[in-house]
């Protein structure tokens, strides 16, 4: 057993396999996560052990060297992703660079108090702010959820939609839909084309006013449908179901509703679309039926085909979905991560 203090860092020279990478702790997060392992036989020129990858019989040879602490080092032919390495952890930070950014949560409510009448003030007091305190900001536009918590823990989800909206749209209190869960949020039925275009119509303006370009807007969450908070990206299939019994839900109305967002947010954000991040990963969606799976796929995809990226609240858990693309991992035939 490795001592968990330590790290085994290898050097591998050219001519073995990269099948055989594999770390004992990708090895471990596979077995606990309940996936299957298939017993398989190692090809003669790759061996390994508990211990990692062995040498063929050959002049080739295995450096291994201990580092204390947790080693963060890359392979020498590797790099950064470009725009990667931002931290918004109050404790945290990079002693050898990276970007402190800190959460801007807006709302089409505050944005938006009167039909295209738009009030910037808050982004620009946010903007100041930053400035001050030497931060960059992540933005957050949220837009559907009406309310929402949990009293014995003072939980409150406020309301983020601006009163025109209903009265415009006729949305009456059987519009609302109460995802349940654990802080019963009620939403409107934002995939509405009407009540959809007229939100994208605020991205639009959002980027009209130059925030896209600002320096100190470091990324932007392009928010979905969810049962946590509202507006991240998972859903079950109760869930589902109720959504299309009593709000004209289907797999159609979703594909319109984010596809449009997404392109409406590369439209504001023209030439800085990689500080644009989708809520959104595959995830619980497997669980779902296939049309809503492939969709959780798909909009993955869109995001990288836009030119932005992707952020999932579940990056840490690697154990927790393997078969993960938005991650960028999935578990071989062999059962390695």
């Amino acid at each position: 057993m490795i001592p968990s203090s330590k790290c085994i860092a290898l050097s591998i020279d050219k001519g073995i396999r990269l099948a055989a990478l594999a770390s004992i702790a990708a090895m471990l997060s596979i077995l606990g996560s309940g996936c299957a392992f298939q017993e398989f036989e190692p090809e003669p020129e790759a061996q390994t052990s508990v211990m990692g990858p062995r040498a063929p019989e050959s002049e080739e040879t295995v450096t291994v060297s201990v580092v204390e602490g947790e080693d963060y080092s890359l392979p020498d032919n590797t790099s950064a992703e470009a725009y990667s390495g931002y931290v918004n952890h109050p404790e945290s930070g990079f002693s050898g660079g990276g970007l402190r950014v800190e959460n801007c949560k807006l709302t089409w409510r505050d944005l938006e108090p009167e039909r295209g009448q738009y009030n910037w003030e808050l982004v620009e007091n946010k903007l100041a702010d930053a400035a001050a305190s030497g931060t960059s900001l992540s933005v957050y536009m949220r837009s559907i959820v009406v309310g929402g918590g949990d009293p014995e823990r003072n939980i409150v989800v406020h309301n983020t939609v601006p009163d025109w909206v209903f009265e415009t749209f006729e949305l009456s209190e059987d519009d609302l839909l109460n995802l349940g869960w654990e802080f019963d949020i009620l939403v409107i039925p934002g995939w509405r084309p009407e009540i959809r275009d007229a939100f994208n119509d605020l991205v639009r303006a959002f980027g009209e006013q130059g925030y896209p370009e600002h320096e100190l807007i470091a990324s932007t969450y392009i928010h979905g449908i969810s049962l946590s908070r509202g507006e991240e990206f998972w859903l079950d299939q109760n869930t589902i179901d109720y959504l299309e019994l009593n709000g004209n839900f289907s797999p159609q109305a979703l594909d319109d509703w984010i596809t449009s967002r997404m392109d409406a947010y590369a439209e504001a954000f023209a030439g800085f679309e990689h500080k644009l991040a989708w809520v959104g990963k595959y995830g619980a969606w497997k669980y779902c039926e296939p049309a809503y799976a492939d969709l959780a796929l798909q909009f993955v995809q869109h995001a990288w085909d836009i030119g932005g990226g992707n952020r999932s609240s579940a990056v840490e858990r690697y154990h927790l979905w393997p078969n993960e693309p938005a991650l960028g991992q999935a578990v071989d035939d062999n059962g390695y991560l």
